[in-house]
């Protein structure tokens, strides 16, 4: 049995469920609202509770909301991150995938979307709403705004500030980060194929450095580009976003 403490915070007296050692695969502890971990945590099922943290931190959620965090398979979730549930008006629940891996200090605000594989370094921060694609590498205090995305196989450098959407495959750096390049490393070492990578470099240089708008640069991208399933997500990201891309 995993042992279940109060706690008294505040005057309060807080259901306390305290882990020691790696835990894999455990559902049932819904009635703890704060979990601290002691060694390393693998985590599966769908949680009703914080995670290393108390629920959301955003002050427009009202008592009594029923709202979850929802975490994947085989996850790292190392000491202090704080992962929180969702809000009733943002859809009720935050969605972390299977194996990714929170550094210490990581923080996933509420009603955010991360996927599969993604990599949080020490202090790695997300606003509310924000959705991480799979693959996603955010550096040491990197910070996302509010409602940005940040596209598969994505590099956001140490310290960056995303006030835009990032797309798929590139690299991003900078207080107001842009664009800089493709993750060119990144996308041989997770096995793109030669003729995809030349696809998406193409696509890539209509986009950023060719001068054209938007909108030009995507039908030049349809025209000349033989289709791929990459280079059809690399277009219709920059399409669907609301935000604007950071270039």
């Amino acid at each position: 049995m995993l042992p279940l403490f109060v706690a008294l915070l505040g005057g309060t007296a807080i259901p306390l469920l305290l882990f020691v050692g790696p835990l894999l695969n455990r559902p049932g502890f819904l009635d703890a609202q704060y979990v601290i971990p002691i060694g390393g945590m693998i985590l599966g099922n769908c949680l009703r509770a914080d995670i290393v943290g108390v629920r959301t931190f955003y002050e427009g959620i009202r008592s009594g909301e029923k709202t979850f965090l929802k975490i994947g398979d085989r996850n790292r979730i190392r000491e202090f991150t704080t992962l929180n549930r969702g809000t009733e008006e943002g859809g009720g629940q935050t969605t972390i995938g299977d194996d990714n891996l929170f550094m210490a200090y990581s923080h996933v605000a509420h009603d955010c979307i991360v996927q599969n594989h993604a990599i949080f370094a020490n202090g790695a921060t997300l606003a509310g709403h924000v959705e991480i694609e799979s693959a996603a590498i955010l550096g040491g205090l990197a910070a996302v705004h509010q409602f940005c995305r940040i596209g598969c196989h994505t590099m956001i450098s140490g310290g960056a500030m995303v006030a835009q959407d990032i797309p798929p495959y590139t690299v991003a750096q900078g207080d107001r980060a842009k664009t800089i390049g493709l993750n060119l490393i990144g996308l041989k070492r997770r096995g793109f194929d030669d003729n995809t990578i030349r696809g998406i470099k193409q696509a890539y240089r209509l986009i950023f450095r060719s001068g054209l708008r938007l909108e030009e640069a995507i039908d030049q991208i349809s025209a000349e580009i033989d289709a791929t399933p990459e280079l059809n997500h690399f277009v219709n990201f920059i399409k669907e976003s609301r935000r604007g891309i950071a270039r």
